[in-house]
């Protein structure tokens, strides 16, 4: 990822007109069109709207039903617009998700613009239960095809797929123009997943196995998946951090979904202050379900390989490797302030942060320039910050207001908003219990 210069334009005009940037101009007579409504943002900072990368927010339907489904879906959605997100990655998506990316697209449903992947593809025996398995490469290959005809933006491919099916995947991805996102499969040396044309790594997997192999042969399994990093050395590190910069795949490393998978002492707490305040009720349920796979062993090792993550993080962006903001926890938009905080302390500053979290995603999916960047053509929803992200990424938090297809939110609005979803929060809790 190669980092621009920092540019800060003082006493300066946006202007904005049917849901793009129209102009950016010095203020003064002749900036402001006549009849324009005027935002004062005098002192302080305008930034453009973040992006999540990686999170699954088609809802879980707790009584068994869609609808519920569809309220968790639809609560998501408008929380991340709160916490000033304005475009999200689900790469497990499903049918209601494609229905809300289309919904979004139409003004029918409020909620960011929306990227989505076709259901994940896995081996047999998968890692995780899901309905369906991929042990042919022919069925692969169809399943690809389909996915590309029903409109889906990306596929996505998991843990322990064969080498054969993965290959097959990846040239029907190819053929019929589709990207493909990944857990790495075990099988699927690190090398060649990139030589094949990945567009995307989650979680920092491959590091793992790739740090391993010289020194044990790990299984698809919960007990074993993750636990390679153990053996990663700085050497190791800058070599792999090196191969991956050779090839354009961006990875989204989800820091702050490993500083959620806490050792058996920490457990009780998890969940604690704001993360819990603005996670759906269901969402601890699902936490306790994953920690049932990985037991206290797995997630102390987990725990224990943390600085090895967050420098895989900053000798990736060291080395050209480009990377995203992404998540994969359920306080939908607030996380991400939590994943950029976390890019800081990998070794990235401010600037190289809010570029994962806004341009980056824009040119992850083909559409550089179209979003993430404060531009004349580009899409206007913006950040009003009460002070500046290059001093501190926590200021990104500090939310004045924003402006969100051609909506302009105050922060009175987005608090009052925030507000009535924690009521629908304490209303589904009361459902539950």
């Amino acid at each position: 990822m190669t980092s621009r210069t920092p540019l800060v334009l003082e006493d300066h005009t946006l202007v904005i007109r049917d849901e793009r940037i129209a102009d950016i101009c010095p203020s003064g007579p002749g900036c402001t069109p006549a009849g324009a409504r005027v935002i004062d943002g005098f002192g302080r900072f305008l930034v453009p709207a973040l992006a999540d990368m990686h999170n699954h927010f088609g809802g879980f339907a707790w009584d068994g039903t869609d609808a519920s489904r569809i309220r968790m879906r639809d609560q998501n959605l408008r929380q991340y617009v709160m916490f000033g997100v304005a475009t999200a990655r689900d790469p497990s998506g499903g049918p209601l998700v494609l229905e809300a990316r289309d919904a979004i697209e139409r003004g029918e449903l409020f909620g960011p613009r929306i990227f989505v992947s076709s259901p994940l593809m896995d081996g047999d025996p998968p890692l995780f239960p899901i309905p369906r398995t991929f042990t042919e490469p022919e069925e692969a290959a169809a399943f690809i095809r389909r996915s590309a005809a029903e409109g889906y933006d990306l596929a996505k491919v998991y843990t322990t797929l064969s080498p054969e099916v993965f290959d097959a995947v990846m040239a029907t991805a190819a053929e019929v123009g589709l990207t493909v996102a990944a857990h790495v499969p075990i099988q699927v040396p690190l090398e060649h997943a990139l030589e094949r044309g990945l567009r995307s790594i989650e979680h920092l997997t491959g590091y793992d196995v790739a740090c391993a192999v010289p020194h044990v042969k790990m299984k698809p399994i919960p007990q074993d998946i993750y636990q390679g990093w153990a053996w990663c050395s700085p050497e190791k590190v800058a070599e792999l951090a090196a191969l991956t910069a050779k090839y354009e795949v961006w990875n989204v490393p989800t820091l702050a979904l490993w500083d959620n998978t806490v050792p058996e002492f920490d457990r009780p707490e998890r969940d604690a202050g704001d993360v819990g305040k603005y996670e759906h009720p269901t969402t601890p349920g699902g936490i306790e379900w994953l920690y049932t796979l990985y037991g206290p062993r797995e997630r102390a090792g987990i725990t224990g390989t943390r600085s090895v993550r967050l420098g895989l993080v900053k000798a990736l962006h060291d080395a050209g490797a480009p990377l995203l903001i992404g998540t994969d926890v359920s306080a939908a938009g607030y996380t991400v302030h939590r994943e950029m905080g976390l890019f800081v302390e990998a070794g990235l500053t401010p600037y190289q942060t809010l570029e994962a979290a806004t341009s980056e995603a824009a040119r992850y999916m083909d559409r550089e320039g179209e979003f993430g960047v404060l531009a004349v053509g580009a899409r206007g929803d913006v950040l009003l910050l009460d002070a500046n992200p290059l001093d501190d990424i926590g200021n990104a938090r500090r939310i004045r207001g924003l402006m969100f297809r051609d909506k302009w939110w105050s922060k009175e609005a987005i608090d009052a908003e925030l507000e009535a979803i924690q009521r629908e929060y304490a209303e589904d809790e009361a459902r539950l219990r």
